[in-house]
């Protein structure tokens, strides 16, 4: 899964609010970074920005790709309970992977998820 991040710059120890942004049908992570324009606004209140691609891409399940609206077009935000959509764990990944992530990969002491 790929996600957009954004820091504003000159941070230094002080602790950063983090702006979660979840893009609509059939966008991907770059969607936010490029049409927002966010990067002006969150210099100047020195917000940090994760912005997770919504789709779950590259699985190649049968029919994923029929519809605009479902499938790797759809922002799926829950976890699939059919056999066939098994891999397709949005909840999982935005509530437990994506803050695991974070925490392991930014270890600077002003950005810090809520992951247990």
């Amino acid at each position: 899964m790929t996600f957009y991040i954004y820091f504003p710059p000159s941070v230094d120890s002080q602790k950063l609010p983090v702006f979660y942004w979840w893009s609509g049908l059939t966008c991907s992570a770059e969607n936010f970074s490029i049409k927002s324009e966010a990067q002006r606004a969150d210099s100047i209140e020195g917000f940090a920005v994760i912005a997770p691609d919504t789709s779950s891409r590259g699985l190649n399940v049968k029919g994923e790709t029929d519809n605009w609206d479902f499938g790797v077009g759809a922002g799926s935000i829950l976890n699939a309970t059919q056999e066939k959509w098994k891999n397709w764990r949005m909840y999982a990944y935005v509530v437990n992977e994506l803050p695991k992530l974070l925490t392991d990969n930014f270890q600077q002491p002003w950005f810090r998820t809520r992951y247990k």
